[in-house]
């Protein structure tokens, strides 16, 4: 078994993970860390040549070329600062990525594993002992849906934690790794300056940073607990939100809304006062330390004096005391900046262990690619309850690049059919998808079907999220094809913009379009639209057909809907009433099939519904 690059559970392996980049990170990082010591050393000499200019000992050209070389020096300098930031993001970008895909991996994959086990199960068995699985953990459809979901949802809640305390673990990754160059390099070469200068007054100004590390270590206990205090508080204000809304018509017919209100008012409170002391631990700590590193200047003016007088211990002129007085800065900054690092150390820290229970990929199956092919359906037979199948004996085979229309009268059983193929309903008959059975592909561990609900169950994060889940190709072929490039880039921050809870800043037409974008960027031998088209209008549908039948030739596309305006243009349909389908061109079913030529008659006509 080949080993794997990493091990998720473990933050050093994504260091190991991107050993090429660390390297960048690490040369460019010590030349401008070490090229920081410049500006103290130029700084003393300028004004040394001031004093001297003043003095009538020297003229004003002798500061022009000092000048210049100070600026070619910081400007190579800078420009190493530059490339050290872009190598650390890429880091941090490459890093967040690989969490993120372990923790959907984690939540999603984990859970499907097991229904897949599941359906496997079932079908080795005969479909009433099938159906009595399915009746043990529902009494009824309905209750079956409400369980699916509230699974769902706390799914959702679930992952868009674990994301954002994936992103807060890579951020503290990031600072430490600039912070190890930023502070700890560059300390090291201040002080090796300011003992050059001056080892005797170094060593009692260097008493001070030691007391703004002890203290950021002292509030280590109080920086964590406030950190977990705010994050467990915003879940619980989430999770009230989400209650008072999902349930808003219980509370209001049992007369119980201001009581939930209020409770949702307590847990806002809270978040609310857990924030603002995590906040204040985290932010408000940083002057202190500088001003304790800063003590150091009182002795700097009294015993640096001294020197330039010459009745200290070391002789000094105005750019000695000049540089010393400038790099001694620079160290009681860092020191704080130091000692802040230690907090947002922490706060990364208390993410991880949020997360590490999911970060073990390597105990989670490997997704097996299938491969395209034929799609076949024969003699399927699914259903709820143990003597009345749904439906019976439906058959029916596509190719590759084929779009198969699916219709019929209102809950006939549309959404049903389709969670077939996604292992969720146990059925008898067969689904073989390029000579494999889909319970047997799904059961090895291989996802052949990709799926979008007429819900879309978006998660609190960015667009390219949405549709991506963790993966590092562009969207933009998938947004094109959803009809969205447009809409996304007129947003405040494009695809990084925030959809909110469930998509709650967008329009229906938006979610559903993402949700479209998230199945076809996922693409699967076999792609399941449910109603896909029900919140956009005919201009953007007729739009987003043409992509599918061009843009998806390795795919079978299962197209729901209700909307029969496009069906005479796909290549089959299949018509769902009554426990029977017809099956057929649209040609074929407007002979055959007298509810199919009904219901899209109606709909020239206007009567749509």
């Amino acid at each position: 078994m080949a080993k794997k690059a990493y091990d998720p559970g473990k933050l050093t392996s994504y260091c190991k993970k991107e050993a090429g980049l660390l390297t960048a990170v690490s040369i460019t990082g010590v030349l401008y860390n070490v090229g920081m010591a410049a500006g103290p050393w130029f700084e003393g000499q300028l004004v040394q040549r001031l004093v001297e200019i003043l003095g009538g000992q020297a003229e004003a050209a002798a500061m022009i070329g000092l000048a210049l070389t100070y600026l070619c020096v910081i400007a190579f300098v800078q420009f190493m600062r530059f490339l050290k930031r872009l190598y650390v993001r890429k880091f941090a970008n490459r890093t967040a990525q690989a969490m993120r895909r372990t923790v959907y991996r984690s939540v999603l994959v984990g859970s499907s594993t097991a229904t897949a086990k599941h359906t496997a199960d079932a079908a080795s068995g005969t479909l009433h002992a099938a159906r009595a699985m399915v009746d043990r953990v529902s009494e009824s459809v309905q209750a079956k849906g409400e369980k699916e979901k509230a699974s769902e949802t706390d799914a959702g809640s679930l992952m868009t934690r674990a994301i954002a305390d994936a992103d807060d673990c890579a951020e503290g990754l990031r600072k430490f790794i600039t912070e190890i160059f930023d502070t700890g390099v560059v300390i090291v070469v201040y002080m090796a300056m300011l003992f050059f200068y001056d080892w005797r007054l170094t060593l009692l100004v260097l008493l001070f940073p030691p007391i703004a590390y002890a203290l950021a270590n002292y509030l280590k206990k109080y920086v964590v607990s406030a950190v977990h205090a705010a994050k467990d508080a915003g879940d619980n204000m989430r999770a009230r939100g989400l209650d008072r809304v999902s349930n808003a018509v219980t509370y209001r017919i049992y007369g119980a809304e201001a009581i939930q209100t209020a409770e949702y008012d307590k847990a806002l409170g809270r978040y609310e006062q857990a924030k603002i002391r995590s906040g204040i631990l985290n932010n408000a700590t940083q002057p202190i330390y500088y001003l304790i590193s800063s003590i150091g200047f009182i002795v700097i003016i009294f015993l640096g004096g001294r020197n330039v007088l010459g009745t200290g211990w070391t002789a000094w002129d105005i750019a000695a005391f000049s540089a010393y007085f400038a790099c001694f800065g620079n160290l009681a900054k860092k020191s704080s900046h130091a000692a802040n690092l230690f907090n947002a150390i922490q706060k990364a820290e208390v993410s991880w262990k949020r997360i590490l229970p999911y970060m073990h990929e390597n105990d989670l199956p490997v997704e097996k690619k299938v491969p395209s092919g034929a799609l076949s359906v024969s003699g399927l037979t699914f259903g709820f309850e143990a003597d009345k199948p749904l439906f019976s004996d439906v058959t029916f085979s596509a190719e590759p690049g084929q779009i198969v229309g699916i219709t019929g009268p209102v809950a006939c059983g549309k959404t049903t059919f389709a969670r077939c193929f996604l292992g969720e309903i146990p059925y008898e008959g067969s689904i073989r998808i390029a000579d494999g059975e889909l319970s047997d592909i799904k059961a090895a561990g291989g996802d052949a079907v990709s799926f979008t609900g007429h819900s879309p169950d978006l998660l609190d994060s960015s667009i390219e999220n949405n549709i991506a889940l963790g993966d590092s190709r562009p969207v933009g072929h998938v947004l094109s094809m959803a009809d969205f490039t447009e809409e996304a880039a007129a947003m405040p921050e494009g695809v990084q913009t925030v959809v909110g809870s469930g998509g709650g800043r967008l329009s229906g037409g938006q979610a559903a379009r993402i949700s479209l974008a998230r199945a076809l960027y996922h693409e699967r031998p076999v792609i399941v639209l449910d109603d896909p088209f029900s919140a956009v209008d005919a201009e953007t549908e007729g739009h987003i057909l043409n992509a599918l039948k061009t843009d998806c030739p390795d795919s079978i596309i299962l197209l729901i809907s209700h909307r029969l305006r496009y069906f005479p243009d796909l290549d089959l349909v299949l018509y769902l009433e009554d426990g029977k389908a017809a099956v057929g061109t649209h040609e074929e079913l407007m002979q055959t099939s007298p509810g199919y030529r009904k219901m899209y008659e109606l709909q020239e006509d206007g009567h749509e519904e």
